[in-house]
């Protein structure tokens, strides 16, 4: 009988022992749930942000694609009034060339002109390649954070099922610790 007591007595301590260590999985469940759900965060911004950094990228393209058709429109009629005025200069007597020079001076003013906005263009067609191999580096950057988390999003898929198989252990450990606690409690009333 004394030894049926001892053995109530270790099952009852090896019972609270198994209590605390079920208390402390679902602890570190619950933790793990809070990070899962955390990285889904963090997925979702980074995806928001390339998502914004390729619209960028867009408008860059779009915007450099326009300077540059600027840009060959302007070299274009640049080499069409220096081809006129050459012909014209070799074509013409002295003084029909000096009334010409005075007809010319307002469009020889607009092709200085041009060519000053073609030289700014250009200067502007450096800045936003520049600008665009940055960006592209930034989504390069980006990319490869986004292929990682998926990596990772994976590994915490499978940690996740076995968390959720390590939940159906300590239910079913929790069910045989009421059992057991029954059976001591019958076996205490059969007792008195």
């Amino acid at each position: 009988m004394i030894s049926k007591i001892k053995d109530m007595m270790k099952l009852t301590e090896e019972l609270e022992k198994l209590n605390t260590v079920l208390e402390q999985n679902s602890k570190s469940i619950h933790s793990l749930d809070q990070k899962i759900i955390s990285m889904n965060d963090t997925v979702s911004s980074h995806s928001k942000t390339i998502e914004l950094l390729s619209i960028n990228q867009k408008n860059q393209n779009e915007i450099f694609q326009n300077t540059v058709a600027t840009i060959n429109e302007n070299t274009s009629r640049f080499k069409e009034l220096l081809n006129e005025f050459s012909l014209m200069k070799s074509s013409l007597p002295e003084k029909l060339f000096e009334q010409l020079d005075q007809e010319l001076k307002p469009h020889l003013a607009r092709i200085k002109t041009e060519s000053k906005t073609f030289d700014n263009l250009n200067h502007d067609l450096s800045v936003i390649t520049l600008e665009l191999g940055t960006i592209q580096k930034e989504i390069s950057k980006f990319k490869e954070i986004s292929a990682s988390i998926k990596k990772e999003d994976f590994q915490l898929v499978n940690y996740k099922k076995k968390l959720d198989q390590e939940d159906r252990n300590k239910l079913s450990l929790l069910k045989q610790v009421d059992d057991l606690k029954r059976m001591i409690g019958k076996e205490r009333r059969n007792r008195h």
